[in-house]
């Protein structure tokens, strides 16, 4: 899918503006959810010894780890965020 955003973008008032543009991304299924949290962490968790919440939580900051800019009063700080 193409679309020109060009004249859009060229009707916008002076100012400040944050876009945020990220490919669509369907959501698992229930069984998706199910296999994820049955098998792979409950298997990961009983490995390492950690509780399979514990597990989760660290599965999601490895994979699941995005960095945004933060800026406020003419400073900018990258954080990360899960």
């Amino acid at each position: 899918m193409t679309s020109n955003i060009g004249p859009e973008i060229k009707s916008l008032k002076n100012g400040v503006y944050n876009w945020e543009i990220k490919k669509w991304n369907r959501n698992r299924s229930a069984d998706q959810n199910e296999y994820y949290h049955g098998v792979v962490v409950k298997i990961l968790s009983e490995h390492t010894g950690f509780e399979t919440d514990e597990m989760h939580d660290i599965l999601r900051g490895m994979f699941l780890n995005q960095t945004k800019l933060l800026s406020w009063n003419a400073k900018k700080k990258k954080i990360n965020v899960t």
